[in-house]
């Protein structure tokens, strides 16, 4: 991913308003709790989610264009079991648990949740103090809509997984350790 990287980069200094980008450095130097990750640490992120791994430079960077961040501490409920999990939640940092299930950093909640949407049994909770990437479902359709091959590229992903689910040496992202 460096030429999606490298790409991203030269699109986010370009579009950069100079007081914008002073008022972060300003924002970060005098408050240490403000951490606004760049459009790069997005793209970087949403890059390590096997489904999406496949995307182009411009597909991943009008991904990361809508994805939302939000941090939390331990303990803190970021799903409630019974909700319908119909967004991509991916952990940037710290750990998530549902039920018996951990999932760490550049792990999915639910990879599928953009195109089947379940009701969660137990809680998202927060085990270590995390930063998560939000992309709604509203938002991954109208790219798809809007943004050439994200649909097909996502298809063929889905595609592959399903091919490589029958090979006996898979392992599926979703079964995370457990302990």
């Amino acid at each position: 991913h460096r030429a999606t990287l490298s790409e991203a980069a030269s699109v986010q200094m370009q579009a950069a308003n100079a007081a914008d980008v002073l008022r972060r450095v300003h924002d970060s130097a005098h408050d240490s709790s403000v951490d606004m990750p760049s459009r790069v640490e997005t793209l970087i992120i949403l890059g390590k989610v096997p489904l999406l791994g496949a995307l182009s430079s411009r597909q991943l960077s009008d991904l990361a264009e809508r994805a939302r961040w939000q941090s939390a501490p331990p303990g803190a409920v970021i799903i409630a079991g019974g909700e319908v999990v119909d967004a991509l939640w991916v952990v940037a940092s710290g750990e998530l648990r549902i039920g018996d299930r951990f999932i760490g950093e550049g792990e999915s909640v639910d990879e599928l949740a953009w195109v089947a949407p379940l009701a969660l049994e137990h809680d998202v909770k927060v085990v270590k103090s995390v930063q998560l990437l939000r992309i709604d479902r509203l938002d991954f359709n109208e790219l798809v809509d809007d943004v050439p091959g994200l649909g097909v590229m996502f298809c063929r992903a889905l595609g592959e997984r399903v091919r490589n689910a029958s090979s006996a040496g898979y392992r599926s992202p979703f079964v995370s350790r457990v302990g």
